[in-house]
């Protein structure tokens, strides 16, 4: 089960379920906050689901239809790729799925921005990693292959606007973990 620990917390709180235990209800102000940011979050998870699916779909038919082995390696390391992100994006909408606005205190509502920094960094530090090794990969396929130079040119150009993404919602959820945290210390 996916759980993460920061600030560290009194209770285990999962992911893919709801927070459980005393809380105090959350004030209309806090409540009003996490009904936004779980709005955003979800047409972030909805508008990557979308994306993706249609990556996956291009990449495929892309690769079924391409002649050069360069364009089959970008369309199929495309699919791939977006294959992943389809996945995080379904867990990402379950877990949001099970969260509700009423039911968020204080110390959820921190905890929960806690976490998703925390995955957003994550997915950060990933798409580094994959712009990294598609730039290695390009390195290497000047001496070797195309295959390689469309697959590595897949991953930088992917990885890239991935970065992208998950950069401003990054920038997004500390935003709205800046105003909890305010609600909370005001309250």
């Amino acid at each position: 089960m996916l759980s993460f620990y920061w600030p560290p917390p009194s209770k285990t709180w999962s992911l893919l379920a709801s927070p459980t235990g005393p809380t105090t209800p959350p004030s209309p102000e806090l409540r009003a906050l996490n009904a936004e940011r779980l709005r955003e979050d979800r047409m972030a998870v909805d508008g990557l689901t979308a994306t993706s699916l249609l990556s996956v779909a291009v990449g495929a038919c892309g690769a079924l239809r391409a002649r050069r082995a360069r364009a089959r390696a970008f369309h199929l390391t495309s699919a791939g790729m977006h294959l992943f992100v389809l996945g995080t994006a379904v867990v990402g909408r379950t877990a949001l799925e099970v969260q509700d606005p009423a039911t968020l205190g204080a110390r959820d509502s921190v905890q929960r921005g806690a976490r998703m920094l925390r995955l957003l960094g994550a997915g950060i530090a990933s798409e580094v990693g994959a712009v990294l090794a598609g730039a290695l990969v390009l390195r290497a396929a000047r001496r070797r292959s195309e295959t390689l130079a469309g697959a590595g040119t897949s991953l930088v150009l992917h990885g890239a606007m991935l970065l992208c993404i998950d950069t401003a919602l990054f920038l997004r959820n500390a935003y709205h973990q800046r105003r909890v945290l305010q609600s909370v210390g005001s309250a």
